[in-house]
């Protein structure tokens, strides 16, 4: 609101857009400097100071007399962030990011990136006919010329600061994805770990693990989270020369869903886990089929991530010759997100053998960084692992490599 006697007439009310950033050029030119952004822009002795600079805002006073059009015809939303959410022109607004969450949770879920943006705007900067079709916030569809189209799309496609700022919301977004382990985002992580001081050999095992997840939406407010572990394994030295356990091949496979809330706080998740016995070789697997209950929960926060995962497998079929089932596996998990889209993570994945009475406890820490080929996005990943506790003849340390490939929707 304002109110100026003898310039502004009472009762005006005025729709279109302004900005905080007006009010500097605007009040300057009520003392008499109507040209201080020109000035500016070429260099404007101050005291001692010279400023060459661009001052956004624009000189509202001929309007405000009812002596000129309004000048300012558009505005750029950002988030808290410094993330560029919103173009407005005029009537029109192009969206970027899309804010999902409601209440308190707006600060703690960030937005995501309208990706299907930046897939109509490159159709639209290569149709060259003489009018085209808008969606305007009323819902209603109506005609916009060229020149109106033009600016739109220069100001979205042709400012790199714009489409940085978007694209660096979509990284954001991927990275804190995929520091959730039941995010929903397809990925097809494929992870090595080579441990070494196996067995009285002193061998090494070396296994990747391709480990797809796969989300599933079973209704509006549900999702189904399937991850599922291949390994393949290669094992070299663990006896002693003359007694071999060398062989390479399938392990067993574990496959986990969790129902998850598309929309929760804390996050979290529960399902079944299943061992199959895939296993190539009776020495890479334990040739039996197992059962039981796995389960997530984690919270985010800024770019921290934290907590933990948990399943507990018992067989229930398989040889009876081989050594029982019954082990729980424990995850507490804990990330830490750089600017540069760079995780820093520690973990134990730490599991309890209840037939053996035996822990095997290694701690991970791991860098892994964000990045692209192409319109590909991946993240690689490296680490090392020391194992607390571990049982007879059972790895002293390990490295850990691998790549992520992502397929967001």
């Amino acid at each position: 609101m304002i109110r100026w006697p003898g310039v502004i007439k009472p009762g005006t009310i005025i729709n279109d857009i302004g900005a905080h950033e007006d009010m500097i050029p605007t009040l300057l030119a009520a003392v008499g400097d109507t040209t201080v952004k020109e000035d500016l822009l070429k260099g404007k002795t101050i005291g001692d100071m010279t400023y060459k600079v661009h001052l956004d805002g624009y000189n509202l006073i001929p309007a405000l007399k009812g002596e000129g059009a309004w000048p300012r015809h558009e505005f750029l939303y950002f988030t808290d962030d410094g993330n560029c959410a919103t173009l407005r022109y005029d009537r029109w607004k192009i969206s970027f990011l899309k804010q999902d969450a409601h209440g308190l949770d707006v600060w703690r879920i960030p937005h995501r990136q309208n990706r299907r943006l930046f897939h109509q705007l490159r159709h639209r900067q290569n149709d060259h006919r003489s009018q085209m079709i808008l969606t305007l916030p009323t819902k209603h569809k109506q005609t916009i010329t060229m020149k109106t189209t033009t600016r739109i799309l220069a100001l979205a496609c042709a400012s790199p600061s714009l489409v940085c700022a978007a694209l660096h919301a979509q990284e954001a977004d991927l990275a804190q994805k995929l520091a959730n382990p039941i995010a929903d985002l397809i990925s097809l992580p494929i992870q090595s770990n080579y441990d070494f001081g196996v067995g009285p050999g002193d061998g090494t095992i070396w296994r990747t693990n391709i480990q797809p997840v796969i989300p599933f939406g079973i209704s509006d407010d549900w999702n189904v989270i399937s991850r599922t572990i291949l390994p393949v394994i290669d094992q070299e030295g663990l006896a002693p020369a003359g007694d071999s356990l060398d062989e390479f091949g399938l392990g067993d496979i574990t496959q986990s869903f969790f129902f998850s809330p598309k929309e929760s706080s804390p996050i979290w998740g529960v399902g079944p886990v299943f061992l199959i016995p895939s296993a190539t070789d009776e020495l890479l697997g334990t040739e039996k089929f197992g059962i039981g209950p796995t389960a997530v929960v984690l919270r985010q926060t800024g770019p921290w991530t934290y907590g933990a995962l948990a399943n507990h497998l018992w067989d229930v079929v398989g040889d009876s010759n081989r050594a029982s089932v019954n082990a729980t596996f424990l995850q507490p998990f804990l990330s830490y997100i750089l600017p540069t889209k760079t995780t820093l993570s520690l973990n134990t994945e730490t599991t309890y053998d209840w037939s053996n009475e035996e822990w095997t406890v290694p701690l991970n820490f791991q860098i892994a960084q964000l990045f692209k080929v192409g319109d590909q996005p991946m993240q690689a990943f490296i680490g090392a692992r020391y194992y607390a506790d571990k049982p007879t003849n059972g790895p002293e340390w390990g490295l850990r490599l691998g790549l992520t490939f992502l397929f967001p929707k």
